[in-house]
């Protein structure tokens, strides 16, 4: 057994080679900590002018407690991470260089003294460096909040709020508990690379092998779900990138990644005071670390003197290596040529450059490691036949993805083993969640249990049918871009298991898909608004021609009920006319926009009341809001201007007004050719002038607009008219068209919109006639 005099002797030996890595820690740590705190947390004097206020205190406060939470993580991060690769490969560099092994070896003490010293010595030449620096920044600190509290306490009238401010400032005692969480995560970021560098330098006989198995170990696990991630978003149709999303589950098979990871959540969860989450990384990711040590000293046991100056001994170390760095290779170059042909040809399926690719990046990452492995120049093509089966194997995949072998955009479970069925299209409800994680409960699919079997089924056939036959060539487009649009599905079956998708709603399957978005458990959580809604919102603003007002702000009891009997009303037509939300039929008379303050976030909900939602309209009439679902009468109404916001000018330089007009509105009379209403100067009957052109554009008659001012043709054009604009457009809902302003008899101006497409073709046509005039004008 080694005496512990025997122990100290061969640490200090160690440490005789190591002193320059010393002086690289204390340096390094010095600029990361005490130099950091000081330049991050100097410029907050000069926050909110020059004098001295509370908001400027708190404001230095502040900078001081984000310094030891979050900067200190990244400027320290870096500093512990290089530190532990550099002595880590430069501590044991000695197992690479046959004479030094011998010499090691022949010494009178066990091999696992040597590595615990070395292990030892290269922790305390990172940790101690680190510990002094960090004393020195934790007492700058907690002077300067000394400085800070004293500035405050001496500020003339200093009262019961400004002190209630101070009761949340950062205490001597918060500032050293924000250290040591810090200080933890940084240690075991840490020891998660060292112990991957040791691992990786024990399995190899130099410093090349060493840095490629560096590089496997510690980012191969991301590697390969980072490039079957990549692999399903690009030629899967239905792949639902939010639900396979386990980057964060990943890391912990990729230390080096992962390392980087403790770092990020200790910053983020303390942002989000979410403790036990961070609990848990530092837990699991210490279990890791400590696993990657032992398996570094079983190594270092088992590793030959041999080794030294080679490559990789291990057979099936070498194996895993090289395969899963070719497969990766060959992958990502498929990837990248057929991503580069794709954008030169503009055509998709340029499978041949694809296979050139992952030829090319497979061959070469499998020779150079080769080279690498055996350490010799000729061992390029020394594994030739395992060389063509990796390619075969890489080929294999990439065709697998790209003609979806798998059948995972057509897989159809059968109709008796459906549970249920949920759906989110953030298109058809009044409300986002973008702000939430897929896992969350809140998430939509997560609170949704349709268990219809026969609609889901349906919409499960016609999905799959659109995914494996696209669009017929002779299918018209409904509304401007909207040949389909994407939902997001959950399928639960009888035996528990769930799978996910993202399928299109195209005008094939709409009806299948509209009976779901009818159905009472979807509306339930896409529309109808909850008593946490109405007991946290704020206030209540009205969306009506044009403009948003605010009528209730939820501040006394009678304005509480009355926004609660709003929503009321609401949920009943959401229960009893669901149709009247989804189809969007009915004219639009106003948007109620529910909003909710946290903090500096507003979260808002837009409830849109057309003709169809009666409980609301007359409940809002009931409250005296009557003005805001009133339709207008053509005896109010002086005139409807089409505006086009060109200039005369504008057509002269290219502009067909004509082409605009009809898209803006999307009708296309089919007597209309709409390419002979371009400009042609060899049209005019006489020369026109630069500065007259000008002085069209700026003094003359102004934007170029069709101004309707017979009744019939008010009263035609009212009946299509909403008055308000905030809503999501799907293919259910109909796009609005814009540029149209009611003139009223006394003088007030609105912006409403139309429903596109449903202009009547012969305003398309005064159009193209006023161009044709003020082009012979």
């Amino acid at each position: 057994m080694t005496s512990k005099h025997c122990f100290s002797k061969v640490m200090r030996e160690n440490f005789r080679h190591k002193t320059w890595m010393l002086a690289l820690s204390l340096l390094g740590n010095l600029l990361a900590l005490p130099v950091a705190f000081l330049m991050s947390t100097e410029g907050g004097s000069g926050y909110a002018g020059s004098g001295v206020n509370m908001e400027n205190l708190t404001y230095q406060v502040r900078r001081i407690e984000e310094f030891f939470y979050s900067t200190m993580c990244v400027t320290g991060g870096v500093v512990a991470i290089a530190g532990a690769l550099i002595v880590g490969l430069f501590g044991f560099r000695y197992v690479f260089h046959r004479n030094m092994v011998d010499t090691y070896h022949s010494m009178p003490v066990k091999r696992r003294t040597l590595f615990t010293t070395g292990w030892l010595n290269g922790f305390l030449i990172w940790f101690l460096p680190f510990l002094a620096n960090l004393t020195a920044t934790v007492i700058l600190g907690e002077s300067r909040l000394g400085k800070l509290r004293k500035a405050a306490a001496a500020l003339p009238g200093l009262g019961a709020a400004d002190r209630e401010v101070m009761t949340g400032w950062l205490t001597g005692g918060g500032l050293i508990l924000n250290a040591l969480l810090s200080t933890l995560a940084l240690v075991i970021a840490f020891l998660l690379v060292y112990h991957l560098v040791l691992l990786a330098a024990m399995l190899c006989g130099n410093v090349l092998n060493t840095l490629v198995a560096i590089a496997v170990i510690g980012a191969g696990a991301v590697s390969v779900y980072g490039m079957l991630y990549l692999f399903q978003g690009s030629y899967l149709d239905t792949f639902l990138y939010e639900a396979y999303n386990y980057f964060d589950k990943v890391f912990y098979a990729s230390p080096f990644i992962s390392s980087i990871y403790v770092l990020y959540r200790r910053v983020a969860d303390m942002q989000a005071m979410e403790y036990s989450g961070l609990a848990g990384v530092l837990i699991l990711n210490l279990l890791i670390a400590a696993v990657l040590g032992i398996l570094a000293l079983t190594a270092y046991l088992k590793r030959s003197s041999e080794l030294a100056e080679q490559g990789i001994a291990w057979k099936p170390v070498k194996f895993v290596f090289q395969t899963v760095a070719s497969v990766l290779a060959a992958m990502g170059g498929w990837l990248l040529f057929q991503s580069l042909a794709t954008e030169v040809t503009e055509k998709n399926g340029t499978y041949a450059w694809g296979v050139f690719g992952g030829l090319l990046g497979g061959i070469v990452v499998f020779g150079v490691l080769d080279i690498i492995f055996h350490m010799d120049f000729k061992a390029f093509f020394r594994h030739k036949i395992l060389m063509a089966g990796v390619m075969a194997v890489s080929l294999l995949v990439c065709f697998g993805f790209a003609f979806d072998w798998m059948h995972y955009d057509t897989y159809l479970p059968d109709k008796e083993d459906i549970a249920e069925i949920a759906l989110y299209d953030s298109s058809c409800g009044n409300t986002n969640y973008y702000y939430l994680d897929f896992e969350d409960e809140r998430y939509p699919l997560n609170r949704m249990h349709i268990t219809d079997v026969d609609a889901a089924y349906d919409f499960l056939t016609a999905a799959v049918d659109f995914e494996e036959n696209g669009f017929p060539e002779e299918e018209a487009v409904s509304g401007r871009g909207y040949r389909s649009e994407s939902v997001a599905v959950k399928v639960t079956l009888k035996n528990g298991k769930s799978y996910y998708r993202y399928y299109h709603i195209s005008e094939q399957n709409t009806a299948s898909a509209y009976a779901l978005m009818t159905s009472p458990e979807y509306m339930e959580v896409m529309f109808s608004v909850s008593e946490e809604d109405v007991r946290t919102a704020t206030m209540m603003n009205v969306n009506r021609n044009g403009e948003a007002q605010v009528v209730l702000r939820a501040a006394e009891q009678e304005e509480k009920e009355m926004l609660a009997a709003l929503c009321e009303a609401y949920n009943k037509d959401v229960r009893e006319n669901p149709e009247a939300l989804v189809s969007g039929n009915g004219r639009i008379l106003c948007t109620l926009n529910l909003r909710r303050e946290d903090g500096p976030y507003t979260r808002s909900r837009y409830l849109e009341v057309n003709e169809e939602m009666t409980n609301t309209v007359e409940t809002i009439e009931r409250l005296g809001l009557g003005e805001y679902v009133e339709v207008v009468s053509a005896d109010e109404v002086q005139e409807i201007m089409l505006d086009t916001y060109y200039y005369r000018s504008d057509l002269y330089a290219g502009v067909n007004l004509v082409e605009y007009v009809c898209e803006m509105y999307g009708v296309y009379p089919e007597s209309l050719d709409i390419d002979s209403y371009v400009y042609d100067e060899s049209d005019l009957p006489r020369a026109v002038d630069y500065e007259t052109i000008e002085k069209w554009g700026v003094n003359g008659e102004g934007t170029i607009g069709l101004s309707l001012t017979d009744r019939e043709e008010i009263e035609e054009l009212l009946e299509l008219i909403s008055y308000s604009d905030y809503r999501n457009y799907s293919i259910y809902h109909p796009e609005m068209a814009g540029n149209i302003t009611l003139v009223m008899k006394n003088g007030k101006k609105y912006e409403v919109r139309i429903p596109y497409g449903a202009l009547p073709e012969k305003y398309i046509l005064k159009f193209a006639e006023m161009q044709k005039e003020l082009l012979q004008q």
